[in-house]
Formats: C-alpha cells, structure tokens, sequence
C-alpha cells in the first residue's frame, strides 16, 4: 500500500464522550489527531448522549444496548453499526479490554489492530474467564500495541503476543492550550490530582496522606464524594470537571501532580505527560506498569508504593519543603517530555503499525 495513501481507522471501543474524560478516550483522541489518516469512532452509548456526534473533527457512532449480562452488554444494531462502517475501513483499531468489540470485531475481514490497554484486575473468576477469551479473541489480530515498555514485562498475559506486540507510548503536542485560573478561590500552594473517581486511582490513600501532612492538595475532574460530606478537609479542594484551560492553569502552578492509583489498572496516567509538559515534578505510584516507567524515581518525580499513605505523605513532605529539588525536577520531566513524548513520534510509530498490518 501506498505510503501516500490516506487510509480509513475505524476505532472500536467500550465508550467514547465527547468531553473525553478517561484515559482510553484521550488514546483515541490522539490516534485520531493524525490528519494523513481518517478515523470513525464506534461505541457504546450512555443516556444524554448523542447517536453520532463530531469530535474534534472525526464521527462517533453510538449503540445504545437494550440488556446487560455482566460485562457484556447485547445489542444487535451492535453488529449491524460495525458491518456497515466496516466495509468503508482499511483498518480495524480495536481498544481492549472490552468483550463485546473483541467478540465482534473478527468477523469483519478487516486487519485488526488491538491496543492492549491494561490486564483485567480483580472481578474474581468473571475476570479470570474473560481474561482466558481475552487472550485468544487478541491472538487474531494483526499487531498488539502496547504504551510501556514496562507493561510488557511486567504482564502475565502478553508473552503469547511478541511476535506481533509493538510498544508505542502515548505523545502530546509539544505545547500546551493557554491557562485560565480555574473562577474559585485557590489556596496560594498545593498538590493536584486530575482524574476521574475510579476505585483503582487511590483517591482514599491520598486523603490518608493529607491527614499525615496538612498539605493543600486540589481534586480536579472529580467531585467530592458523598461519604466525605460530613469529613472536615479544610485544606482539600474539590473542583469537579475543569476546562483544558483551567488544566493547564492547576498544573503549572501546581507544586506537583499526585497519580496515587493502586492497581494494574493504571496502565500508563496520560496526565504525568501533561504535567511533565509544564515541568512540574510527579508523585505516582510502583505499579509495574506505564506510570513508573513515564516517572523515572528521583529524578523526575518520586515513586512510592501503592496504598502506602505514610510513603506518599513522606514524598509530598520532600517536594513541598525543597523549592531547589521541585525545579530540578520539573526541569528533568520537561526534558524527558521533548526527548520522548511528542505527538508527532507518536503518530509516526502507530502509523508504522497500520502500514505493517496492510502489507
């Protein structure tokens, strides 16, 4: 195939709104900000959405699933959606895990590339079966890609994959959207955390470690959660969604980033780049995973052991009391950023894969 050619992306994945506020969202998002190519985005629905919808520039299809059986939600216009918009693709762009998309997506005589997102963790034995089709559903594709190195070597279930596993890690444009102070009242130092309130992302451990420091610490993209109503956090900041504007702002003035997650499922914490970007230091967590691999240990940040308060309280006491230690640091990751991360290698090696699989 042509390298000239602008070749067709159908991305297959659980959910996709367009406020893109996870971090497989994000994935796609900037696989698709690759204008040599075309991308569709096919998902499942959640009321209040749109069937389709244009975001930045590309077309999300949606399914609403009438049932539910565990994880795998049934829906016939499921199939008949990805027939249709299959027969227009050149490529499949898988996103898993997600039962439904690698149960349906190798029927459509389309190469298949598959992100492999992170390991299934926890679930009991519903995981350990949905791992065991995971697997095999995954070895059909044409290539695996995977955003660590780490993540490779650390994974019980990829070694059946390495003659097709390509490690592509996730890159941001070099710059930043302009930051606008977010319009509350913010206290004149503190830790940032920004994400969503998934039970894998050690919001609590976080919490503990403020009671053992006293630290400001900003939650952004999450609202307070109801069982802390009646807690009294006079120094904890809950902001809700922000604007990328108003990320921008909390990061740079940020003394660091906090990515506290405790599981596998944090498979790689697409924020630790933005906040390199700005050269802010990092505070995450060992999980044999992207995170402690994007965070190289006292050097651009610190990494501490998961569901470890007393650890993570001591790294927040050592960056907030060394303002020489915070700008080596922030320093370091903005380097390290520009060395590694870019958006354009990013799409240079995802595109490489595309071409391998249409050969």
């Amino acid at each position: 195939m042509s390298r000239m050619k602008k070749y067709r992306i159908l991305h297959v994945t659980r959910e996709f709104s367009d406020l893109i506020v996870g971090g497989i969202e994000q994935s796609v998002m900037l696989a698709a900000g690759n204008i040599r190519q075309s991308h569709q985005v096919l998902a499942l629905g959640h009321p209040g959405e749109a069937p389709e919808s244009n975001c930045h520039g590309f077309s999300v299809f949606r399914v609403f699933p009438r049932g539910s059986l565990k994880f795998f939600p049934w829906s016939l216009q499921w199939f008949r959606l990805l027939g249709q918009l299959a027969q227009t693709a050149d490529v499949i762009h898988l996103h898993s895990p997600f039962p439904l998309g690698e149960l349906s997506v190798f029927g459509c005589q389309r190469p298949v590339v598959c992100t492999y997102h992170s390991d299934i963790v926890g679930y009991g034995w519903i995981g350990r079966l949905y791992s065991f089709v995971q697997k095999r559903m995954i070895q059909r594709s044409a290539a695996v890609v995977v955003t660590s190195p780490s993540y490779v070597e650390s994974s019980n279930s990829l070694g059946s994959f390495s003659k097709k596993l390509y490690v592509v890690p996730f890159g941001l444009p070099m710059e930043s959207v302009d930051p606008e102070p977010p319009k509350v009242r913010m206290p004149p130092r503190f830790f940032l955390f920004l994400g969503s309130d998934r039970r894998y992302k050690g919001l609590s451990v976080l919490l503990e470690a403020y009671r053992l420091t006293g630290f400001p610490i900003v939650f952004a993209g999450v609202v307070r959660p109801e069982n802390l109503f009646e807690t009294n956090f006079e120094q904890v900041f809950w902001l809700g969604s922000v604007t990328e504007s108003e990320k921008s702002w909390l990061l740079k003035h940020a003394d660091a980033l906090i990515l506290p997650s405790v599981s596998r499922a944090e498979s790689f914490g697409i924020v630790l780049l933005e906040a390199m970007r700005l050269g802010r230091p990092c505070i995450c967590t060992s999980l044999g995973t992207g995170t402690d691999w994007v965070v190289v240990d006292q050097h651009t940040g610190l990494v501490v052991d998961p569901n470890n308060p007393s650890q993570l309280a001591d790294a927040m006491r050592c960056i907030y009391l060394d303002g020489d230690l915070r700008k080596q640091m922030g320093l370091a990751g903005r380097a390290r950023f520009e060395r590694e991360f870019g958006l354009t290698g990013y799409h240079q090696k995802l595109s490489s894969v595309y071409q391998r699989v249409l050969v």
